[in-house]
């Protein structure tokens, strides 16, 4: 049994038992926590923040706490980058996600891109769905994929589509920081992502109400625009880690 450790973190804290972290908690003489959700969604996680040296936070709402909650974003896995050299994708298109209230936008999308003849694979991770079988661009995934197996599939397309869930939170996903560190197109929901130092209008395309169709086929058709090293690895898990434990030589990451 572990009785002692430079450091504790403990992500989303708030599906952890109140007396478990406290155990950690005395194991170390550094504790930190990220909550990748927002705390207005999961607001178990309030209580909890006193607890720990650092609370890191994706949402900028979520910064109201003067002192006691810090900035982070999300991250892409630089360990990985191996899995996305050669590759020839298959698909156009990616798109992975729960079956919620996110269907309806997100078969507006797709119906538009297939209806251009792009080759989507989109995931759902739910039993089949009656209103849905007739899409045959959607494939239900009964079993979770394991992480390794999204990048696979992140690996074996040229675009990821991300719908922001704005009415729980403002934070970027996952899927901005993998287009990043993967070198992928990205068509968003999330406007928010316009203010991050990596957004690039040739990278990423920003669906709104306002959005122009048309100029899909230009965006996906244009080459990839290359990201300034140093912003991208300053995303990377490996400074991610640096960043959130105070360990020195981090580059600093901050919610605009």
């Amino acid at each position: 049994m572990l009785t002692n450790a430079d450091y504790s973190l403990t992500i989303r804290p708030d599906i952890f038992d109140r007396i478990l972290i406290k155990e950690i908690i005395k194991l170390t003489p550094n504790n930190y926590a990220y909550q990748w959700d927002g705390l207005s969604r999961f607001r178990e996680a309030i209580p909890l923040i006193p607890l720990f040296d650092k609370f890191y936070v994706f949402d900028k709402n979520d910064l109201y706490q003067k002192d006691k909650t810090y900035p982070a974003t999300n991250f892409y896995f630089d360990c990985y980058e191996s899995l996305f050299q050669n590759k020839s994708p298959e698909y156009d298109i990616y798109y992975i996600g729960s079956y919620d209230n996110r269907m309806k936008k997100l078969i507006s999308i797709c119906e538009k891109l297939f209806a251009k003849g792009y080759k989507l694979n989109i995931i759902l991770g739910c039993s089949p769905k009656k209103e849905l079988k007739k899409y045959p661009y959607i494939t239900f995934a009964k079993k979770r994929l394991s992480y390794y197996e999204n990048l696979e599939m992140v690996a074996n397309c040229k675009c990821i589509i991300d719908l922001s869930q704005n009415t729980v939170h403002s934070g970027l996903s996952l899927r901005p920081f993998e287009a990043l560190g993967y070198n992928k197109k990205l068509i968003t929901t999330n406007s928010t992502v316009k203010n991050y130092d990596f957004y690039n209008d040739k990278n990423i395309l920003i669906l709104n109400e306002n959005c122009d169709y048309n100029y899909i086929d230009t965006f996906l058709r244009s080459n990839y625009n290359n990201i300034n090293p140093a912003i991208k690895n300053k995303y990377s898990f490996t400074n991610w880690l640096k960043y959130i434990l105070e360990i020195e030589g981090n580059t600093p990451i901050s919610i605009p």
